[in-house]
């Protein structure tokens, strides 16, 4: 049963998919309440339950869900709840949370959320006489480093965090298996407007019994290079390492390019 939802909540959060994609959600929402029912008999299904049943369908008409806060059912649920104990007027709720959600709707329109330049941390101007002949071969794929370019030890782009060892997903292989990078160095690249990141290329394997996927080593044991665009998700995962093997989680699935 967690392992449906954790796939059911892999594909909502994913900020691309095909249509295919969106009719397995309503599949998975499904089966998941399905389980639901019968593993927890006693303990009756919420309204919120209901909701994963319209996942599908609106993915169809307003693309990825996360890029609209608007449907967004349980986030919006908890800014409600939020504004009514804040607000403690209770003569006409439904009024006093319209017009504070147009608020913070104006407020999401008016700007950007999020710095669009890159924050970082210890950055130093990058010195191609000091690295590996492989690492400046990495670079050539990311194109001419014409511009002023810094090395930093940990970078933060539009609210995301970038550090040393995070694992970034570059595509989705035929067998399932997905092709990542492992971060070893994070330059600071396009007047502090983009990121490019150097390290060593894994593959990451789907382990469905246990719905984790699981780090290995490519057969590619050269440096890789990888632009922050050029990514298939800008969110970096974590490792965790149990013995002498290491296993993450997804955040979301990727969109297969096959």
């Amino acid at each position: 049963m967690i392992v449906k939802l954790q796939e059911f909540t892999k594909l909502v959060c994913a900020p691309e998919m095909s249509v295919d994609e969106t009719f397995r959600i309503e599949l998975l929402a499904e089966q998941y309440l399905s389980l639901r029912k019968s593993v927890i008999p006693l303990v009756s299904l919420k309204c919120k339950h209901h909701y994963l049943l319209h996942y599908g369908e609106l993915t169809r008409k307003f693309g990825p869900l996360q890029r609209w806060s608007t449907i967004r059912f349980e986030s919006k649920h908890q800014y409600f709840k939020s504004a009514l104990k804040h607000a403690s007027n209770f003569i006409n709720p439904t009024l006093s949370l319209s017009y504070r959600h147009q608020y913070l709707q104006a407020y999401l329109r008016e700007g950007n959320l999020f710095p669009t330049s890159v924050g970082a941390d210890s950055v130093i101007p990058f010195t191609p006489q000091l690295y590996s002949g492989e690492v400046l071969k990495a670079l050539e794929a990311c194109g001419d480093l014409s511009s002023p370019t810094y090395v930093a030890s940990i970078a933060e782009y539009h609210g995301i965090k970038y550090s040393h060892g995070g694992i970034l997903m570059l595509e989705e292989n035929e067998d399932g298996s997905i092709t990542s990078l492992s971060i070893d160095i994070i330059l600071v690249v396009d007047n502090f407007k983009g990121l490019i990141f150097v390290g060593s290329e894994k593959i990451l394997i789907y382990h469905q019994l246990l719905g984790i996927h699981e780090v290995v080593a490519s057969t590619n044991t050269g440096c890789i290079a990888c632009h922050i665009k050029d990514t298939a998700g800008p969110d970096p995962l974590k490792s965790i390492s149990v013995g002498d093997r290491h296993f993450t989680f997804l955040k979301y699935a990727i969109k297969a390019d096959f």
